[in-house]
């Protein structure tokens, strides 16, 4: 909302569009409205990236992306470098609990990874997520903000608006993340995730932006799995490029890749799974749980280089 009142006060035109708008009904908006910012999620971005380079359009007054949900990857970047000319590309931090952002990078920059620093009305800390403690740079815990603006409460749910603050009103983000020596913010995963192994679970972005380097591959998200052991391992959900379709050689030559690129990561060992779309939220974020149940439903491609159980699952 605090968004949408900045663009108005600045005299900018705002185009809004459904998240589900076709791909032709968004460069119908560009060339309408000669816009210059784009204000979507990663995955919406790399759909208006592919469709450029098919079609052959072009669109040269689109200067400025914006993300918001999840950071943007390198890999996107590169795309969009290879399909726009722009001099801005920020990935900001928000809560829709909070109406608009609780952190952005510097104008002009060219973000990867990080969501910047807290925007002048807020306040963020790290703490553990059992002991409440405040970490220092570089430390992964729950990430915290204070800020003025955010909502009075959930709908008719008084338990879930008592537990949206801490006893002294920093908002419980529920997000895993980390801030370097300069301050820029990390965001990593969700708390609720945390009983995943530690060196698992801070390794999925790193792993999951590899996978978006593979040729074959449109989109793709992990699930960290535990096994009876207490080991971690890797399932990986994926869905190709138009031009190419699942296969077992593909599968295979996914897993290799992975190995190759970061032979010290842990490797996609609990299977590939082939998908038609990731689950995401309005957001862009991965819904984690859906995802999880997803690859419970579809059957594993590659060769099993480890055999993990999961309820209803099946092995190719």
């Amino acid at each position: 909302f605090f968004v949408f009142i900045f663009i108005v006060s600045i005299g900018a035109t705002l185009v809004l569009l459904d998240k589900y708008s076709p791909i032709p009904d968004v460069f119908a908006a560009f060339r309408d409205h000669k816009a210059n910012v784009v204000h979507a999620t990663p995955m919406k971005i790399l759909q208006i990236v592919f469709e450029v380079k098919r079609s052959g359009q072009s669109f040269p007054h689109v200067k400025k992306f914006t993300t918001l949900g999840t950071p943007m990857s390198e890999r996107i970047k590169f795309e969009i470098l290879s399909a726009f000319s722009p001099f801005e590309i920020r990935s900001c931090y928000g809560m829709t609990e909070v109406s608009g952002y609780l952190s952005a990078p510097p104008s002009e920059e060219f973000t990867v990874g990080d969501v910047g620093f807290p925007v002048s009305s807020s306040r963020m800390k790290i703490v553990d997520p059992t002991t409440g403690a405040v970490l220092g740079a570089n430390q992964m815990g729950e990430v915290l903000f204070y800020a003025p603006h955010f909502m009075l409460g959930y709908y008719k749910d008084p338990t879930a608006t008592a537990s949206f603050t801490n006893s002294e009103g920093w908002i419980k983000t529920g997000d895993l993340g980390h801030y370097n020596e300069d301050g820029r913010l990390f965001i990593v995963g969700r708390v609720k995730a945390s009983t995943v192994p530690a060196v698992l679970r801070s390794g999925l972005p790193t792993v999951e932006e590899c996978l978006h380097f593979h040729p074959s591959i449109a989109e793709a998200a992990l699930v960290p799995i535990v096994d009876a052991h207490n080991e971690g391992h890797l399932a990986a959900v994926v869905v190709t490029r138009p031009d190419h379709k699942p296969s077992r050689e593909l599968a295979q030559h996914i897993k290799s890749f992975v190995t190759e690129s970061m032979p010290t990561t842990t490797a996609i060992d609990a299977g590939v799974f082939f998908a038609d779309a990731i689950p995401r939220s309005g957001f862009g974020k991965i819904k984690r749980r859906l995802l999880r149940e997803q690859v419970a439903k579809l059957e594993r491609v590659d060769s099993p280089s480890v055999s993990i159980h999961m309820p209803g699952n099946k092995s190719g």
